[in-house]
């Protein structure tokens, strides 16, 4: 009974601890890490501030990653855009040579409905 009691105390005591700090640095008591007692236990003698500071920078970097992604996304579908149109280019290029030897009317009948 008594270790559990002596555990609750130094609960308590952590719980005090992290709501000081939290007081002292005017941290928003609603965000969800400042309500978790672990916290004291987790970062030490670490002020909030400095937690949360080092957490923006981490969400700051897994959005800059986020956009390299879809750069890197941009580029391949660039890539494939150049590729497909160089490979039409290419069948183009194989086929125009029949065109001379078509008919002169076949040509001509073409052109008309090109046209209309």
């Amino acid at each position: 009974m008594e270790k559990i009691i002596a555990t609750s105390q130094t609960q308590q005591k952590e719980d005090a601890t992290r709501l000081r700090n939290g007081d002292l640095e005017d941290i928003d008591h609603d965000l969800s890490w400042v309500k978790k007692p672990d916290s004291v236990r987790h970062f030490g003698s670490q002020g909030l501030l400095s937690v949360y500071k080092a957490a923006e920078w981490v969400r700051a970097k897994a959005v800059t990653n986020g956009r390299a992604q879809q750069e890197e996304q941009a580029t391949r579908e660039r890539l494939l855009l150049l590729r497909l149109g160089q490979s039409f280019d290419c069948e183009v290029d194989c086929c125009c040579w029949r065109l001379d030897s078509l008919p002169t009317e076949t040509i001509q009948w073409l052109t008309n409905v090109i046209t209309t």
